[in-house]
């Protein structure tokens, strides 16, 4: 009975054969459809910086590499189950550069791209599959380090000297850019300063254009270079000056400058506190028979005090004008009541016997024209002189511009105060 029944399943399970074996290649093939109208096959672009490695087979022949043209960066496709390509980053896939697989001649390295999980399921295609790589020998040499300010001090303040040690720097990098390495500057900040400032800084690399040179495969040794700015007070001052030599008989000095008139100087309080004027020694300037308008230029700076310096180094030239005019006599009538008396004793009083004396003086005739009594200053001085008649000469106060005063003599006398023709 049971032999039966396993014939009969046989019988049936072999009749028409090909019918069936075609009707499961159909249920198949529907399934495959079914499958790829719900999850299609996808291709998704990636682009992933690549990983070089072994890299030691050209810095272990004292040379360093670099990418070209960004190279490094690789472009890949991805092609697989949607649901599975949709949902993959960059990050899925290792980007490989093996330097051991360079290739010298031609200055290439192949990459490979390799997906870290769905191996099976997906295939990779690289867009552009090798970088290039430029290889050139390392090159050491030493540097002196400039030094340069930014900003600007707190106001009353200035810039002073700026140092940095080490004063010199040992450069290692690629030849063809240390070729142009013209200048290592390290730049301290002192805006706002108002006292001396240090700062650790990493210099920076210049070439001869100004442009500066920036690679990861150049190394600064040391690092970094401690720079200190000094900042000083700073004060405005006049510049003045005097002279020698005799002027011609006939001639007089009309006016004396120096051009411009102040000078903002810097320095430490300590030296800018005693300071109050910019004197130029006399001996620069020789007037020895000169008879016109005379002028000199000079370094300001070859004058300063030690320890003082000019805010503006570039605007140190100045010029010294002498004017130098004929010279012109005049006489000017002053009332004795304008005297200032000095020293008389206390009990004692004077009295004029006349209204007015007479004041004589040359000079520039600019200078000498424009005087009147008022800018005339004349004194006498009592001292050890008691009752009695006198004739005194008074001391007029210097002019500028004027060479000779001449006051005529005063006569008077002294009196008690309390003598009877005093009394009431």
């Amino acid at each position: 009975m049971q032999m039966k029944m396993l014939k009969k399943l046989a019988k049936n399970l072999t009749a028409n054969i090909g019918l069936k074996l075609l009707a499961v290649l159909f249920a198949v093939i529907i399934w495959i459809v079914v499958v790829n109208i719900q999850n299609p096959q996808t291709t998704v672009s990636f682009s992933a910086a690549a990983t070089i490695i072994n890299s030691e087979i050209i810095t272990d022949k004292n040379q360093v590499y670099e990418v070209k043209d960004n190279t490094d960066i690789i472009k890949f496709e991805v092609t697989g189950p949607r649901t599975i390509v949709k949902g993959m980053t960059a990050s899925d896939f290792s980007v490989i550069a093996d330097m051991d697989n360079f290739i010298w001649n031609n200055g290439v390295v192949a990459v490979t791209v390799t997906p870290l999980k769905y191996k099976n399921d997906v295939t990779v295609k690289v867009i552009n599959p090798n970088i290039k790589v430029i290889v050139e020998e390392l090159v050491t040499r030493q540097f002196a380090v400039n030094t340069s300010v930014t900003g600007t001090p707190k106001t009353g303040y200035a810039e002073g000297e700026v140092t940095c040690y080490p004063g010199t720097v040992t450069i290692t990098g690629p030849e063809s850019l240390m070729d142009t390495l013209e200048k290592v500057i390290a730049t301290i900040d002192i805006d706002g300063m108002y006292d001396d400032r240090t700062q650790s800084i990493r210099p920076e690399l210049y070439n001869a254009d100004g442009e500066k040179i920036e690679s990861k495969n150049i190394t600064i040794e040391p690092s970094l270079v401690e720079v200190t700015a000094v900042i000083l007070e700073t004060k405005t001052v006049p510049v003045v000056i005097d002279y020698f030599g005799d002027l011609p008989e006939g001639y007089a000095l009309d006016s004396l400058s120096v051009l411009p008139e102040t000078v903002t100087i810097k320095g430490k309080r300590k030296v800018l506190q005693d300071i109050t004027k910019i004197e130029l020694p006399a001996e620069i300037l020789d007037l020895h028979n000169k008879n016109a308008t005379y002028e000199l230029s000079i370094d300001l700076e070859e004058y300063l005090p030690e320890g003082v310096w000019l805010v503006d180094p570039d605007q140190s030239k100045f010029v010294i004008r002498a004017e130098i005019a004929e010279k012109i006599t005049r006489t000017i009538e002053i009332p004795v009541s304008y005297i200032t008396v000095y020293n008389l004793s206390e009990g004692l009083m004077i009295e004029y016997r006349q209204t007015t004396v007479l004041v004589t003086i040359s000079g520039s005739e600019r200078v000498v024209n424009k005087l009147d009594s008022s800018a005339l200053v004349l004194s006498l001085d009592f001292t050890d002189i008691g009752i009695g008649a006198f004739r005194l000469y008074p001391d007029c106060k210097p002019i500028e511009g004027v060479t000779d005063i001449e006051v005529s003599g005063v006569n008077g006398v002294i009196t008690s105060v309390n003598t009877p023709e005093n009394e009431e």
